[in-house]
């Protein structure tokens, strides 16, 4: 049965939902997170505080919807991926979709922007820990799915997201260090740094020199 066409409503209300996060990402970083009120955005994106509380929760709620779209597309193009691709090739495919192929530059140049914000934030570095930990167990049961029943499935799907967000971590901590102000070219050198972490990942695991990597 083919999807129908979203109605004027639902256009609208996805329309206020975009408008209320790109307003408050740009007042984020503008004016910094602590110093922006929610009362502030709503007026910025001419709509009542009442309207926003009908989209978010909360200004951590609103400041964390970019990368929570980039986590859930990511786990999405992981469940896509062909079975008989490794854990790897999946998980390589999934960051260039999320991360390079399937977002503008400006969008992916906005997020990651907004992830220099969470690591200097302290309120918003607890709460998106808590938002990666969500988000691993949401991975862990993907994978799982992929290898099998079992509970040794399970164990190794763990180990996998683990080192996955592991990897992650690196690359993000270093494209901040070499980054103030991404641009285009910027993204593209920070989706290369993140698949660079990924099979470095296994490569720092592997033996050397015919010995166990130490």
């Amino acid at each position: 049965m083919p999807h129908s066409t979203p109605g004027l409503r639902e256009l609208k209300r996805r329309r206020t939902h975009e408008l209320l996060i790109d307003t408050a990402v740009r007042l984020f970083l503008e004016n910094g997170y602590a110093q922006t009120t929610v009362e502030q955005i709503a007026a910025e994106a001419e709509v009542s505080a009442r309207t926003f509380f009908r989209y978010f929760a909360s200004k951590d709620d609103v400041a964390m919807a970019p990368l929570d779209e980039v986590d859930a597309h990511f786990l999405r193009m992981v469940e896509a991926r062909p079975e008989e691709e490794t854990i790897l090739e999946a998980f390589s495919a999934a960051i260039d979709a999320s991360w390079g192929t399937d977002w503008s530059v400006p969008a992916l140049a906005r997020r990651l922007r907004l992830a220099r914000l969470v690591q200097d934030e302290p309120a918003l570095y607890a709460v998106n820990l808590r938002r990666g930990a969500d988000h691993e167990d949401r991975l862990v049961v993907a994978v799982a799915r992929r290898l099998g029943d079992g509970s040794d499935h399970v164990l190794r799907a763990r180990l996998a997201v683990a080192a996955l967000a592991a990897a992650s971590r690196v690359a993000l901590q270093e494209w901040l260090r070499r980054n103030d102000s991404p641009d285009a070219d910027d993204v593209r050198s920070a989706v290369a740094l993140f698949q660079r972490c990924l099979y470095e990942m296994v490569g720092a695991l592997a033996p050397v020199n015919g010995r166990a990597a130490r």
